[in-house]
């Protein structure tokens, strides 16, 4: 009798409720096709910009094969299938990039991420123990100038490197705030302004008290840095200094820093601690780590 009753609710029968048939095509269809349908916002067949979910944006300089700025579906074949299930599956926050749940894309109404910059990132010369290249910049008010060498002998110092038009930068920095607060009395905090991470992205901004959409170009012009860096300091209200780097960029690429990278000098000049190539490698958390173990 159980079995002929489990049958029957099987087949719908009892319970008033018939077995919904499947839908042959969707259920043809393979993960990385589910994915960009469920993520791609304007139906161009690409992702790109914030379309991106988070746990693939911090893969996507390895995944855009043809370095366009943006995924096909033939790219997005060549990640784990398994990861990609995790983002279509149902369960978790994808906003995190945990799989599941609604993703919420953390960009304000009028906002436009525009690709990568190309061909920016400088090879790594540096290493821990090696003596750290001196530099004196611009702070981003224009007012006065900061100078790396003086710090030796007294405090390590944590350099900050980024921009406005990452937005990676713009969350993950958010974690470098507590470990200012808690260290600023035993190592000095600086946040040097490199080029543009993603030229022609448009940004909400605050000017005169209000709140506007501004384009940022990539700054080959020296004093639209500095304008940049201004905006990107009252965005984000760091607690600490932003300096700007020469149009020559020679900070960047003495230190690799695009497009964003955490790094510290410690008193004796030399390079003690580098979290490696953003995004991925900016990680507040390792660089606390670092703090609580050295200082």
């Amino acid at each position: 009798m159980k079995k002929i009753y489990v049958i029957l609710l099987l087949l719908g029968i009892i319970g008033g409720d018939r077995v919904k048939a499947a839908d042959p095509e969707k259920d043809s269809k393979s993960p990385s096709e589910k994915l960009l349908v469920k993520f791609d916002e304007n139906k161009d067949g690409f992702l790109k910009g914030e379309e991106v979910p988070q746990m693939l944006r911090q893969r996507m300089q390895r995944m855009d094969v043809d370095g366009d700025g943006k995924l096909s579906l033939q790219e997005l074949n060549q990640v784990p299938q398994r990861a990609v299930t995790r983002l279509v599956g149902g369960s978790g926050n994808e906003g995190n990039g945990r799989g599941g749940g609604k993703m919420k894309p953390g960009k304000k109404p009028g906002e436009e991420i525009a690709p990568a910059a190309k061909k920016e990132f400088d090879e790594q010369k540096l290493k821990p123990g090696d003596v750290a290249p001196d530099f004196e910049l611009k702070r981003r008010d224009g007012e006065g100038v900061l100078k790396l060498s003086s710090f030796k002998g007294e405090k390590p110092v944590v350099l900050v490197f980024g921009s406005i038009t990452c937005s990676p930068f713009r969350q993950k920095v958010m974690g470098v705030k507590p470990l200012f607060e808690k260290y600023k009395g035993k190592a000095e905090f600086v946040m040097i302004y490199i080029r543009e991470a993603h030229p022609e992205s448009v940004i909400q901004v605050k000017k005169d008290g209000k709140d506007l959409l501004k384009k940022f170009e990539q700054t080959d012009d020296y004093a639209q840095r500095l304008e940049n860096a201004q905006y990107c300091s009252s965005l984000l209200d760091l607690p600490f200094p932003i300096i700007v780097d020469g149009d020559d960029n020679k900070v960047k690429e003495a230190y690799a820093g695009w497009p964003i990278r955490l790094m510290v000098v410690d008193k004796k000049g030399k390079i003690a601690f580098d979290g490696g190539k953003g995004p991925k490698g900016f990680e507040a958390d390792k660089l606390g780590d670092w703090l609580a173990n050295n200082l």
